[in-house]
């Protein structure tokens, strides 16, 4: 759990008596390739960190067509909030795209821990807001950027290129597999 430590030590320092209480509320899940996380109309009842794998986020719409909304690599968080924070049902479907590790805390474990630990309420907030600036700078990436560049940025998520099919990569990128080719073309 020493990444999960790691990560959360990227926003804010912990004590080992902090790190004691976070990493008892902390549990591990594997899922295998091709597994369900979660589905539409399920409760994200937990706050995920990717351990090792990746995983996928999508949306599919009511003729059956999948559209990937994002996807998740080794090191990074993940948490449909709409549906963790008022504990609703989710709209998404979240899949593994390779054998993941994941350590989660409960939706009441992080309510525990926000009210017993104003260490933990600044690392939410400093999570949230970095996220916040992720979704933005995503949103600006797609008016502004080419598809080159795009590509040029998730090229650094090694672990992604090799699980992710082209054609969510394409989805995610907000391109057409034919101009991934593309892109891909000039970069080799």
């Amino acid at each position: 759990m020493q990444i999960w430590r790691d990560f959360i030590e990227t926003y804010v320092p912990l004590t080992d008596v902090d790190w004691t209480e976070v990493s008892s509320r902390t549990h591990r899940r594997t899922l295998a390739k091709g597994q369900f996380y979660l589905r539409p109309g399920q409760i994200n009842g937990e706050f995920v960190f990717i351990e090792s794998g990746a995983l996928r986020v999508f949306q599919t719409t009511p003729d059956e067509q999948e559209h990937t909304a994002w996807l998740a690599v080794d090191g990074q968080s993940f948490c449909d909030l709409a549906s963790f924070r008022d504990q609703r049902p989710t709209r998404f479907s979240v899949q593994a795209l390779a054998d993941t590790t994941l350590l989660v805390v409960a939706h009441s474990d992080m309510q525990y821990l926000y009210g017993r630990k104003p260490i933990w309420q600044e690392f939410g907030r400093k999570l949230w807001e970095d996220v916040s600036v992720q979704l933005i700078n995503t949103i600006v990436s797609f008016q502004a950027e080419s598809a080159e560049a795009r590509y040029e940025r998730i090229s650094r998520e090694k672990i992604l290129l090799q699980n992710a099919p082209l054609k969510f990569i394409a989805e995610f990128l907000g391109i057409t597999p034919h101009t991934l080719s593309r892109v891909r073309g000039k970069k080799r």
